[in-house]
């Protein structure tokens, strides 16, 4: 994630999320988008994501609130946006922004320590949801309490018996997780959303997709770049509505560290070590040392 300056210009496919300032743009810009030179904008972008300036056509943009830190709305691109876009999967544009769309629900997050699992914890509890399951090995089960949901175990055979068929949503942000198995805790009419791209779906999770036909009646597979290039107007208003929970401290993004470009590493150093890191590391390609 990169928080260059950003002159409006050609259309750009998205493909990683950037934040930054309007250097220049056009009247059409400000005339038909609303974008002004000096407003803080955020998109996602097919590539140059950590480049000093970027082109992008005013129509990618969405505006970042006046007082919203550039990191934090760029830590909610990463993280909040695809949960939220997977949780309400499908839902229409009246229901999706209902404060209490989840109440008396029960979500399953498979992956509960991983940054977007930790998102779906907190926008789970925030819309409602009356019990919220997080997977992780024991180890990590205390910062699962610590996030507001119950700790299992990332192995359904350890499961307590009292979540079979109670499951509304589950939500797996691992690669298809999911197994035969972890489906009977489902509800006969829940629904499972998988992140992935194109044939995923059939390579990882055909078998189980044809043995419970019946909780995948909603499309099951998600991804954050196709949903903004197929819904983009959808897209840009699910994040402006995260932004508006940011500016109102309703959610709370962890910052892990910023880092330098040249010193990305030093982040998948400190990722493959022992200590648990909370938060997500934002690229700054050109902070000053």
């Amino acid at each position: 994630m990169g928080l260059p300056k950003v002159p409006l210009n050609d259309s750009i496919t998205p493909g990683v999320d950037v934040v930054g300032k309007v250097l220049m743009c056009g009247d059409s810009a400000t005339v038909i988008h609303g974008v002004n030179n000096g407003d803080t904008v955020a998109s996602l972008v097919g590539c140059g994501g950590n480049a000093k300036y970027i082109n992008l056509n005013a129509v990618q943009l969405v505006r970042v609130p006046r007082g919203v830190a550039s990191i934090s709305a760029s830590i909610v691109i990463e993280s909040y946006l695809p949960a939220f876009q997977a949780l309400l999967l499908k839902v229409s544009k009246e229901d999706r922004y209902n404060p209490s769309i989840l109440n008396g629900k029960k979500v399953l997050i498979l992956g509960g320590i991983t940054t977007v699992g930790q998102a779906l914890i907190e926008l789970c509890l925030l819309l409602g949801a009356s019990q919220v399951y997080g997977t992780a090995i024991t180890k990590h089960h205390k910062l699962i309490v610590s996030l507001g949901a119950i700790p299992v175990e990332i192995g359904p055979e350890t499961w307590p018996e009292d979540m079979n068929e109670q499951i509304d949503i589950a939500v797996d942000p691992s690669n298809f997780a999911v197994s035969k198995e972890t489906l009977k805790v489902m509800k006969q009419d829940g629904k499972l959303v998988c992140f992935g791209r194109g044939g995923d779906i059939d390579k990882f999770a055909g078998p189980v997709l044809d043995t419970f036909p019946g909780l995948f009646n909603i499309k099951s597979l998600y991804n954050v770049f196709d949903e903004w290039m197929e819904n983009l107007e959808g897209s840009k208003g699910d994040l402006s509505y995260l932004f508006g929970l940011l500016k109102q401290n309703r959610i709370d993004p962890q910052l892990a560290g910023t880092l330098r470009l040249n010193k990305v590493s030093d982040a998948h150093v400190v990722l493959d070590g022992k200590r648990r890191i909370q938060g997500t590391f934002v690229c700054l390609p050109f902070e000053k040392k």
